[in-house]
């Protein structure tokens, strides 16, 4: 994916443009995130902010 987004930023010919783009992770995205938002991707996903730990929600439906 961090290939894809390179090849996406080498066609930006706009030097401000690249200068302001960058690539988040979903768990980055995740800490930005209303409160209602983050419990669903945590519920749904396991994705949590970095430092969180996942619902034991998430954890018993790995195991399904």
């Amino acid at each position: 994916m961090r290939e894809a987004w390179f090849c996406v930023m080498a066609a930006v010919k706009s030097a401000d443009l690249r200068v302001r783009r960058i690539a988040l992770s979903w768990q980055e995205l995740a800490a930005l995130l209303p409160d209602e938002l983050q419990q669903f991707l945590d519920e749904k996903y396991g994705i949590v902010a970095p430092g969180r730990t996942p619902s034991a929600l998430c954890e018993a439906a790995e195991g399904e």
